[in-house]
């Protein structure tokens, strides 16, 4: 079983008569009014120690009984050259913040290993760039195209694709490429190894982005970039030395390469296919049923940047319709829900792994979707209210499960 992390639930989650809360909803108030009780205890120091060792920065000095001071030298060392901030004026906040990330990654590594005992991994999303404003950027400013005051003169984006016509603008920085490779790409080595040591295995989103991707000037529209050229010609033969790639997933999505098919087959490393995207809207195309797709690739009926099942059927071409109930005549595994075919669809494809949504499974509509891509509100506010719900979808999964020997022991 591999459980995607876009599916865990941030907000408030019923089960039962238990109740669980986001942990800033419940530390919020407590924090700041019992500040004596959050003394840096050994399993704290120890933490905060490994971070700022590790991650943070390379201060040797011990860390301080007050989490407060600590925090503030953090923060005066990864804001150097950023500008002055009142870091005195927002201490609790820092203070808080620390012990939040403390407190969240202590829960993090007990709900993964009571994942793992019970035979669920855990599959992870990076994102190719970070934001500007992170600590990835203040504490490496050489890696990252900035201009002479730290500023991005260009940002990074999409070009027009199935999602949105007009591109995307995601005002994340670009990398530096050639400073990275005099490192021999050490920052991506230690990214990815510290991220496998939160999850089992790690999709790479906008994995194109090491072969070509897009400029945007800052304040332009995404029309208005250009093309540069990533650096997968020494990028993945230096880190294949250093990162295990039997863990790794390359979101492989929307300009189609045949340098990236190369990469991906020269390390074994499995792409995606989305039914959603693969299933024709014209009488000429080059798709193929999903019963002949390759072993090598990870099978999706939708992602979280796609329509849930049911808004596709009910937003779809007529043409798409005609070519999916042509595929469905060949299911081995037929429901009364075209929801569930197209589920059962993904599932009966030769693809090592096969994931639906949460959403998918509960048969929801455009109510139920996560995310627009290039849109800025409204997304990502979806919960499930009760776990209840999914007792039959999930017993209706397993047999899909045993039908298509997709169950491991």
């Amino acid at each position: 079983k591999v459980h995607h992390l876009t599916s865990v639930i941030r907000g408030k989650l019923k089960k039962g008569n238990s109740i669980y809360r986001p942990i800033a909803d419940a530390l919020n108030s407590e924090f700041l009014s019992s500040e004596n009780k959050l003394l840096v205890s050994a399993k704290l120091q120890k933490w905060l120690d490994k971070e700022i060792n590790d991650t943070l920065h390379p201060l040797n000095k011990k860390l301080d009984e007050n989490i407060n001071s600590e925090v503030r030298a953090i923060a005066f060392n990864c804001l150097e050259n950023f500008g002055n901030y009142p870091i005195e004026k927002f201490k609790d906040t820092f203070a808080k913040n620390v012990f939040l990330q403390y407190e969240f990654n202590s829960q993090w590594k007990k709900l993964k290993n009571y994942a793992n005992l019970n035979n669920v991994s855990i599959l992870g999303d990076i994102p190719i760039y970070v934001n500007h404003n992170s600590a990835d950027v203040w504490l490496n400013k050489d890696l990252f195209d900035l201009d002479e005051n730290n500023q991005m003169g260009y940002v990074s984006g999409a070009v027009p694709d199935d999602f949105t016509v007009e591109g995307q603008i995601w005002n994340t920085a670009l990398y530096d490429w050639d400073n990275h490779k005099e490192t021999d790409y050490s920052y991506w080595i230690e990214k990815l190894n510290e991220n496998l040591k939160n999850f089992d295995y790690l999709r790479i989103d906008h994995f194109i982005g090491f072969f070509k991707f897009w400029a945007i000037p800052f304040g332009k529209p995404a029309l208005d970039g250009h093309w540069r050229d990533g650096p997968w010609e020494t990028f993945f033969e230096k880190i294949s030395n250093n990162v295990n790639f039997n863990k790794l997933l390359a979101e492989d999505l929307g300009v189609v390469l045949d340098t990236t098919a190369q990469i991906l087959e020269k390390y074994g490393i499995p792409g995606m296919k989305v039914l959603q995207q693969r299933i024709p809207d014209k009488k000429d195309h080059d798709e193929i049923n999903p019963k002949n797709w390759s072993e090598s690739v990870v099978a999706y009926t939708g992602t979280h940047d796609s329509p849930t099942i049911r808004q596709w059927f009910d937003e779809t071409s007529s043409e798409q319709i005609n070519f999916f109930n042509e595929y469905k005549k060949e299911l081995n595994n037929k429901f009364e829900s075209d929801v569930w075919n197209f589920i059962s669809m993904t599932w009966e494809s030769p693809c090592k792994v096969a994931i639906t949504t949460i959403q998918d499974l509960l048969e929801l509509g455009a109510e139920g979707r996560f995310n627009l891509p290039g849109t800025q509100k409204g997304n990502w506010k979806w919960r499930i209210e009760d776990l209840d719900q999914l007792s039959e979808p999930l017993e209706k999964l397993k047999l899909l499960n045993q039908a298509c020997e997709r169950v491991t022991t």
